[in-house]
Parts: C-alpha cells; structure tokens; sequence
C-alpha cells in the first residue's frame, strides 16, 4: 500500500471511533429516557414494551461498537509496520509506562462493556415484566441485585484481560 493509502485508512479508523463515540453518547440519552419512562408507567404491558425497546437498542450498540472495534483492530494490524502507526505507538507509549496504565481502557472496549452490562439491565427488566405477565409472580429484587454485582464484577475483569492482552499484542 502507498503511503496515500495508509493515511486514507487511518483517518477512516479514526472517524469510526469518532461515530461510534457519538451514536453512544445519543443512545445513552435515549436510554436514560428509556428508564426514564419505565419508572414512570404503572402497566406491566407497556413496561414490558419499553424494557424490549431498550434491550433492542442495547444490543445493537453492543454490536455495532464490537464490529467497530474488531473493525479498528484489524486496521491498526493492516498499518503496523507503517510511519503512520509507528508514530501513533511512540506517542502512546506513556499508557504502558504509568500508573494510568491498570487505570486507562481504549474507548471502544469500555463502550463494548458498558452496552451489554444495559442489555442484561433491560433483560432482567424484561424477565421481571413477563413473570408477571405469565405467571404473576413478583420476582424478589435480591436476585436482579447479585445477578447485576456479578456481571458487573466480571465485566470489570474481562476488561483488564483484555486490555493487557490487547497490549502485550502490540508491545510485541
């Protein structure tokens, strides 16, 4: 590839974190009115109809910055050994050197995480919602709560490997 040819994938990676960012941003408003609007509904139905709206739009964003990230991924491989690259990894150096280190996740990952800890919130609400539905029956919210720790607790961890997997690949 020409260095024209770098340059042009570059920027394409970097205006998709730049979107990715911003859609997120838009859909966390949505998704705050979302919870918003499921607090305020006193019909199990309609509360139903909001938490699937909300886990629809959860796992879209889940999978829509997963692609982006597999995506900007596979571009930085593809520009490794380029200038362009070379000077991204130099001027970046300072994450791997600092305390910032066990402190500092890329934007995407976090973003990955983030939407699918809202997918499983939106599930449970869901699960909740048609308990009573079927079979009226009040799921006790101690479960939902230990349920949520432990994701959230095994979301935070997967984080971590992954980032020092992700670095020790291109400290490599």
């Amino acid at each position: 590839m020409s260095s024209d040819d770098d340059q042009k994938l570059w920027d394409y990676a970097i205006e998709q974190e730049k979107y990715i960012v911003q859609q997120f941003g838009f859909a966390v408003i949505g998704i705050g009115a979302l919870f918003y609007v499921y607090t305020l509904v006193s019909s199990v139905h309609f509360r139903t109809l909001v938490a699937m709206t909300g886990l629809g739009i959860c796992i879209i964003i889940w999978m829509h910055s997963f692609a982006a990230s597999k995506d900007r991924e596979a571009i930085f491989d593809d520009l490794k050994n380029t200038a362009i690259r070379k000077r991204h990894m130099k001027a970046a150096q300072w994450r791997n050197k600092s305390p910032v280190k066990y402190f500092y996740f890329g934007v995407l990952r976090p973003i990955t995480y983030f939407s699918s800890l809202l997918a499983l919130a939106w599930f449970l609400l869901t699960v909740s919602n048609l308990a009573i539905i079927w079979f009226n029956y009040q799921i006790p919210f101690l479960i939902f709560e230990k349920i949520g720790i432990v994701a959230m607790l095994m979301t935070f961890l997967l984080l971590i490997y992954q980032t020092r997997k992700q670095r020790q690949k291109y400290e490599a």
